[in-house]
C-alpha cells in the first residue's frame, strides 16, 4: 500500500499476542542512539518501514540511522503505557 490506514484494518496481521497495527504507516523514532556514535555522533535510529516502502521493507527489525531533525511523512512514534 502507498498510503495510511485506519487501525485494525487487517486483523490477519495480528502479532501471537493479538496486537495490531505494529508496521505500516511510519517507521517509528525509539530511545536507541546509532551504535558508532563516535563516527556519527548525532544520528538516532528509528525501526519498521513506513508507507512508501517495499513490501520487504515492513519489517520491525529494520533499522536507520536518522538525523534527529528529520521531518516527513514515513517517520512518527508510537504512544505507549506501562501495562504494571
Amino acid at each position: 500500500m502507498k498510503i495510511t490506514t485506519s487501525v485494525t484494518q487487517f486483523p490477519m496481521g495480528a502479532s501471537v499476542f493479538g496486537v495490531q497495527d505494529l508496521m505500516g504507516n511510519t517507521q517509528e523514532w525509539v530511545d536507541e542512539w546509532e551504535p558508532q556514535a563516535a563516527r556519527q555522533p548525532s544520528m538516532r535510529v528509528t525501526k519498521g518501514g513506513g508507507r512508501g516502502f517495499p513490501a520487504q521493507g515492513l519489517q520491525c527489525w529494520l533499522r536507520q540511522f536518522t538525523a534527529p531533525l528529520t521531518r516527513n511523512a514515513n517517520i512518527g512514534f508510537r504512544c505507549v503505557k506501562d501495562v504494571s
